[in-house]
């Protein structure tokens, strides 16, 4: 019981870390790592960094979404599922 409450929360926490991270990156200018963005111009290497994060995070929330959901192409739903099976119930 606890655990299939705590397991949810805790994800909803992993991943807002994971979308606060790349929010700081920007932040930070981190795309001065990347060999073809640290030579552009600032405005133009932004503007690419931050839309190279758009597919990503629409990928992390489609897998969310459609493999909680069963509806997902990929994976129908047994990533998940596994998962909140190898949990004991405590």
């Amino acid at each position: 019981m606890v655990m299939s409450i705590l397991l949810p929360v805790l994800f909803s926490v992993i991943l807002s870390l994971l979308f606060l991270h790349e929010m700081d990156a920007v932040r930070n200018a981190e795309w001065k790592m990347f060999v073809i963005l640290k030579d552009m111009d600032e405005t133009k290497a932004y503007r690419i960094f931050t839309l190279l994060h758009l597919p990503l995070y629409a990928a992390l929330l489609c897998m969310l979404f459609f493999c909680l959901s069963n509806r997902c192409v990929l994976c129908r739903g047994h990533i998940f599922d596994r998962a909140y099976r190898a949990a004991p119930d405590v």
